[in-house]
């Protein structure tokens, strides 16, 4: 079935901050897509798709991003060229450590937080899936704790450990920690979460 305009997929060029290149760029012109209303995606800790140097000092250096394909589907031909256009780079994975210096000297990992940061302290609702707030990544604590919403911000936690919600709450004392029982146990609390959340109540 083709695509109509309410069925055409979103891309990663329409979701990723601008300072982000798209690593087909190295080879070929990009012609711009059509825009789309949707959200932005600030992945905090970096991405299997993206690619840097790999030097410790990257300073003033440009990071790729390589095109995702739909959830589901796999295109092995175009993964080989991607691969192909990316073998002298490294995927920029930030570990979730206290030590992250290295990797905010550089300015677009450095905007990204920015971002980040904007957006969290305007959120009207927070959703935290899979992360379970170590205490060994102080960075992103100070973050959370810097940069809070308004108080009694709702905070959904999503979680296979129901002692994730209690460390949000001892962090984040102002905010209001939604404690749902389907979302703080057993296999899939991901997928209970996305069936049931459009019926909740958010106030």
């Amino acid at each position: 079935m083709p695509l109509t305009d309410k069925t055409k997929r979103i891309l990663a060029q329409q979701m990723y901050p601008p300072y982000f290149a798209n690593i087909r760029s190295r080879t070929t012109t990009l012609w711009a897509e059509a825009e789309i209303d949707t959200f932005s995606y600030l992945k905090l800790h970096g991405s299997v798709n993206w690619y840097y140097s790999g030097r410790d000092d990257f300073y003033g250096e440009t990071i790729f991003y390589a095109d995702v394909p739909p959830l589901g589907e796999t295109h092995p031909e175009a993964e080989e060229f991607w691969e192909s256009l990316s073998k002298d780079k490294d995927t920029l994975i930030i570990p979730p450590v206290n030590e992250k210096i290295t990797y905010f000297n550089n300015e677009t990992v450095r905007g990204l937080w920015k971002d980040a940061r904007s957006a969290l302290a305007e959120a009207r609702r927070i959703i935290v899936i899979g992360y379970s707030l170590p205490p060994s990544d102080l960075g992103m604590r100070l973050f959370l704790i810097n940069n809070q919403p308004a108080p009694n911000t709702p905070v959904y936690v999503v979680d296979t450990d129901p002692c994730v919600a209690e460390r949000y709450a001892a962090l984040l004392p102002k905010l209001r920690i939604v404690k749902v029982k389907d979302f703080l146990q057993g296999q899939n609390p991901t997928e209970r979460f996305s069936q049931q959340y459009p019926n909740l109540v958010v106030t």
